[in-house]
Order: C-alpha cells, then structure tokens, then sequence
C-alpha cells in the first residue's frame, strides 16, 4: 500500500537521517569467525571491523596478519614507475654517451636489453599496497596506533598458523 503511483501535483520530500555516516566496503579473509566483505560506517576501526567478523578462530597466526589499504597501493605504484622512469631517463644518457665509444656493440647491447628488462618488470609489478600493522583482539588494540581508522576498500587477511619454519641467509648445516 505505500509503493503508491505519483502523479502530476504531488511533492516527495525526502528528510536528511540525523548522524548519518557514509557507509565503506572492507573485507576480511582467513582465520576469522565469518570472513567476508563488511559495510562498515566512516569512523569505525580496525577492531570494529575484527569484532564484526566474530573474532579469530583458534587456528590465527596473527603475527602474518596482512593488511591492505588501496591508496598506499596507488602511492607505491606511483613511485615504483617514478623509479622506472627515472632509470630509463639514465639508460637513455648511458647510451648516448657510449654512442661513440669502442665498447663491443655486442655486450653494450646485452647490458641494454638487461637494463630494458629490469624497467618493464619493475612496470609489471604487483603491488599490494599493504600496511605495517600489529593485530591482536579487539581489546588489546583498541586505542593504540594500529587500531587504524577504515578506509573504502581496506582489507585484512589473517593466515593460518604455518607448520613449517623458513630459514634464509647464511646458515651452517
């Protein structure tokens, strides 16, 4: 009975909410109670955000909790291709400067095709855009500098507790 038909004369007047808040989209994988993509108010925190999704389960690693925030991928992605262009600003100069040398024509075009290739794979890189950040239980990070404020497209993965142990560097056997 409200769905009603409007018709020439009549005036729809629509009232501004008190305290409304726009609403953001983040999500949150792995080792949490109910993993997903959560609506969530401007304002609300990372441990709003862990508290929506029930908390972790017994198997969380979160030690290798990875957080994501899309604009520090943009800022990172922007200065990745500055760093790109800055070398093939000096691959272009170290080839006009060794134009006319007697450098083996082979060999500097070996060093220029590895050169090349280190520029368009560092073009070619994914980035993350993560964000260095401690997680814990709601509680324990409520009000410390890691309780970030959410941003539109935030998202939190929490792994699951490896069974293997890496070693790396120089290690005697």
């Amino acid at each position: 009975t409200a769905n009603m038909t409007l018709q020439n004369g009549d005036v729809l007047t629509v009232l501004v909410i008190p305290d409304w808040k726009a609403q953001i989209r983040v999500g949150i994988a792995g080792e949490v109670r109910r993993p997903g993509v959560y609506s969530m108010f401007e304002g609300d925190r990372l441990s709003d955000l862990i508290e929506r999704a029930g908390g972790f389960t017994p198997k969380a690693f979160l030690r290798g909790a990875i957080f994501t925030r899309q604009s520090v991928a943009a800022e990172q992605r922007r200065s990745l291709n500055q760093m790109a262009d800055r070398m093939e600003r000096e691959l272009l100069e170290s080839m006009q400067n060794t134009a006319g040398s007697d450098a083996s024509a082979s060999s500097f075009n070996q060093e220029y095709q590895r050169r090349r290739q280190l520029i368009n794979n560092l073009r070619q890189v994914d980035i993350m855009g993560r964000v260095i950040t401690k997680v814990d239980t709601p509680a324990n990070i409520k009000g410390t500098q890691y309780d970030y404020e959410l941003k539109n497209g935030d998202y939190l993965r929490i792994p699951e507790t490896p069974l293997t142990v890496n070693v790396m560097g120089a290690v005697s056997t």
